[in-house]
């Protein structure tokens, strides 16, 4: 199992998945680009940890930076400035190097090269991340994916499954995902769409496929390919949360991998959630990798908070609020989960991080949504239009704006109501996401692979995926018949005038 960034949700949805392999008596080894820590230290009795040295010239914090430039790029959009302008094109410019010496790094080790010399029965990556795919051309053996962000419609096409954007809202579209979609958002969503199809089969692959040849012997297939390659892919989605959209047979939705039983609070927590027994509790969380507020933003949130009648227990962002209210209890670390479970709370103020939106949904808890980064946009405006919460941008977060959002999600029972129904229906599965997950993984185990539920699309070329050869043969054939057609009236017509 490759993946990236031990110690964050993609990883431990990994985890969640290979706990219960391990259980069933699978052998389970992880590839990490990272050191380790407590994160990887607690599983060392169940897994096999690999870990990328440093002998490749490669940084690994040019992802990270990457990350920090499209964080930049979301606090600052709410001004115009020469550095507004800059962002979104050092931001496609680090990404495209990231996609390169990210795929560098997962080939040129020496741990990899070892590590082929290993049998595998099955090799499972995390699939958001297209420069692990570069390994998939060094195994030759059945393979799934694990998407752990949020499904978008990029995602289908790469899948090559059915995908209108006329339907499918395209990426952080900040518009109702449940209503049909206005001309502007669907314009918004055909552009995108078709833009960054061709920025990733152009530029994106070739880039990949480049840095891959110096260690692959055979023909590189690319990241959009092997993705609608792949035997089985896992997308961490429901449909009590995400919007309805065509699947192929070879995809399995396990949306809610971090949701586990909440474990006893300690005598603190448990003490002070106890405690709120008059006007509740707000669980307050803005995530553990992404921080993307300003000082101004932060101070903004202390001040709405500060005007609540709720107990606020807060994990303390970056930057820390230069002022907090009575109410407010900051702590370096939350139990998140313990927390959404206790009865005395009453909403959760979140970045919207897939899984933290999926622990809110398993506990009834409704959101209000503070979107940053990347695919908790999609999850902000699913919450929203699953009508389980409100939707503050930061271009617009103040004090007056964050408190009425979060009084209005507290005082109207319609959003409780709304978080409990579309709880009752997410967890209305014949059994948990890891467990759904362990058997389509060893199903592909079984039977070598799941070849008859993959697209034969996958394995077609641009003009007869699109039929732009039957198109052409048909425009082809109409105008010869109009030829013939107009020959002949004219021969006719001179015959009967002669």
């Amino acid at each position: 199992m490759a993946f990236n960034e031990p110690g964050t949700s993609h990883f431990y949805d990994a985890t969640a998945i290979a706990e219960v392999l391990s259980n069933r008596g699978h052998n389970i080894t992880f590839l990490l680009p990272i050191g380790s820590g407590e994160s990887v230290s607690k599983y060392n009795d169940k897994f096999q940890f690999i870990t990328l040295g440093d002998r490749c010239r490669v940084q690994k914090t040019i992802i990270y930076d990457t990350v920090r430039q499209a964080q930049d790029m979301t606090i600052q959009s709410s001004t115009f400035s020469m550095e507004t302008i800059k962002l979104p094109i050092n931001l496609i410019i680090g990404y495209i190097h990231s996609l390169a010496t990210g795929t560098e790094d997962y080939l040129c080790d020496v741990a990899v090269t070892d590590l082929l010399k290993s049998k595998f029965d099955l090799v499972m990556i995390e699939g958001s991340y297209l420069w692990i795919h570069g390994l998939l051309n060094r195994f030759n053996v059945p393979y799934a994916l694990l998407t752990t962000c949020a499904p978008s419609p990029l995602t289908n096409s790469w899948n090559r499954a059915p995908n209108l954007p006329s339907v499918l809202p395209g990426f952080m579209a900040h518009t109702n995902h449940r209503k049909p979609m206005s001309f502007f958002w669907r314009l918004y969503s055909t552009f995108l769409l078709s833009a960054s199809q061709v920025f990733f089969t152009t530029i994106a692959d070739r880039t990949m496929v480049t840095a891959a040849s110096a260690y692959v012997a055979d023909v590189v297939v690319p990241p959009t390919v092997s993705f609608s390659r792949s035997d089985l892919w896992l997308t961490n989605a429901d449909y009590a949360t995400d919007v309805p959209r065509p699947y192929l047979p070879n995809t399995v939705m396990v949306g809610g991998l971090s949701i586990e039983e909440a474990k006893p609070l300690t005598e603190e927590f448990q003490t002070i959630a106890d405690g709120a027994n008059t006007h509740g509790l707000l669980v307050v969380s803005m995530g553990t990798v992404v921080t993307g507020v300003s000082q101004q933003q932060t101070d903004a949130m202390a001040a709405a908070l500060a005007r609540l009648p709720q107990t606020v227990i807060w994990k303390t962002p970056t930057p820390r609020p230069t002022v907090i209210g009575n109410n407010t209890l900051l702590r370096s670390w939350i139990p998140q989960k313990g927390l959404l479970a206790h009865p005395n709370t009453r909403a959760l103020v979140y970045h919207c991080g897939n899984n933290g939106a999926f622990e809110a949904l398993y506990h009834g808890i409704p959101i209000i949504a503070i979107p940053i980064f990347a695919d908790q946009f999609d999850v902000a405006y699913r919450v929203m239009s699953n009508g389980m919460g409100k939707v503050v941008g930061l271009s617009i977060l103040t004090d007056e704006t964050l408190f009425e959002a979060v009084s209005e999600v507290i005082n109207k029972p319609q959003y409780r109501d709304r978080a409990i129904f579309l709880s009752t229906v997410y967890r209305d599965n014949s059994d948990p996401a890891p467990e759904r997950a362990a058997f389509w993984v060893e199903y592909i185990l079984r039977h070598s692979g799941n070849k008859l539920m993959r697209s034969k699309v996958a394995f077609m070329g641009f003009c007869e995926e699109y039929l732009l050869d039957v198109w052409a043969f048909c425009s082809v054939s109409l105008y010869i018949i109009f030829l013939i057609t107009k020959r002949t009236f004219s021969l006719l017509f001179s015959l009967v005038y002669k």
